[in-house]
């Protein structure tokens, strides 16, 4: 038997990812990109499975489980006609993975020889080793031989459903302080399309989501993302200077708590989309806010050849503020 060793929900893998997502049906759909598993074919679809804490209640999750390892077999060049043994490497949010790794080891582990046919060809698997970890934790697998040498850090995965953080020191999980926060990529597109439909009475997809932050043209749609900020990645999280980016910053947890903390979350609503913006964005929800900035767009300020920000106190005239960096010092 050959062996095969793969990793799902982790960077380490080499075939391309897919959208959780199933269709299943009685009869053979039309085209190659098909799975049969016990007498029912199925194929990844556009449309997500919606969100499950717990995933064992569910065998769709095995099915596009059965997906991941065929395209990993593939990739490896691993495909052999007889059983081939397979390790996994899964994760579950930090926040339940007390209460569940070992149901969710159990979920994939209890099959046997499992035999499906995917594009046409015919698989036999034994799965003999489920390896499960904190889905945080996993993401950081590629580097954690160089997280031994550092004290404290703070591990950020943002998924599809959740958002997992957890402590690392010297390269050890640490489960006292971690959570999961259901806000993940997917939550946070369907908030935006309920808000907008709910507002404007327009139905945006995921692609013209991305098409509007990243500033581009949408058919019918006024772009209205203004960026306040731009640097580089030591710039940003160290000589921020924008109070949005002060908010942002002030929503991630602390390396130094303990326990569990409730995060930063701004206060007040984003502009009407419907009127046409004319000053700062931020004004109705920044607690520094000045007349002008109410009555005029900011002009754009270089700080560096690589740091630039939009905000009127940068002004010379501009009284001096408390900034975030002031405030986590005390």
């Amino acid at each position: 038997m050959g062996l095969v060793i793969i990793g799902l929900q982790c960077k380490l893998v080499r075939s391309e990812p897919f959208i959780s997502g199933l269709t299943e049906s009685e009869v053979q759909p039309f085209g190659m990109d098909v799975l049969k598993y016990k007498d029912k074919y199925y194929q990844i679809s556009d449309q997500r499975i919606p969100y499950h804490r717990d995933k064992t209640e569910d065998d769709r999750f095995f099915i596009l489980t059965l997906f991941g390892i065929a395209n990993e077999i593939e990739a490896n060049g691993a495909y052999i006609p007889s059983i081939m043994r397979v390790q996994l490497a899964v994760g579950l949010p930090p926040a339940h993975y007390g209460a569940q790794n070992e149901k969710f080891i159990q979920y994939f582990s209890r099959r046997g020889v499992v035999s499906f046919t995917c594009r046409g060809k015919p698989y036999s698997i034994c799965i003999d080793d489920v390896a499960c970890y904190p889905q945080s934790y996993a993401a950081a697998a590629s580097m954690l031989q160089a997280l031994t040498t550092v004290p404290l850090a703070l591990v950020v995965d943002i998924g599809g459903y959740t958002m997992d953080y957890i402590r690392i020191k010297k390269g050890r999980g640490d489960l006292v302080s971690c959570d999961s926060l259901e806000n993940g990529v997917i939550m946070l597109y369907n908030k935006i399309i309920s808000k907008v439909r709910a507002a404007q009475d327009i139905l945006l997809t995921e692609e013209e989501i991305d098409a509007i932050l990243r500033g581009q043209s949408v058919q019918g749609l006024q772009v209205v993302v203004q960026v306040v900020e731009r640097g580089a990645t030591k710039e940003i999280f160290n000589e921020a200077r924008h109070p949005y980016t002060w908010a942002l910053l002030n929503s991630v947890p602390a390396l130094a708590t303990e326990s569990k903390q409730e995060l930063y979350a701004l206060k007040g609503t984003p502009p009407d989309l419907i009127l046409p913006l004319n000053h700062c964005p931020f004004a109705a929800r920044c607690e520094y806010c000045m007349g002008i900035c109410r009555e005029q767009m900011p002009e754009e300020t270089t700080l560096s050849g690589t740091h630039k920000v939009s905000c009127w106190l940068e002004h010379p005239n501009a009284p001096k503020v408390e900034s975030f960096y002031d405030r986590r010092k005390k």
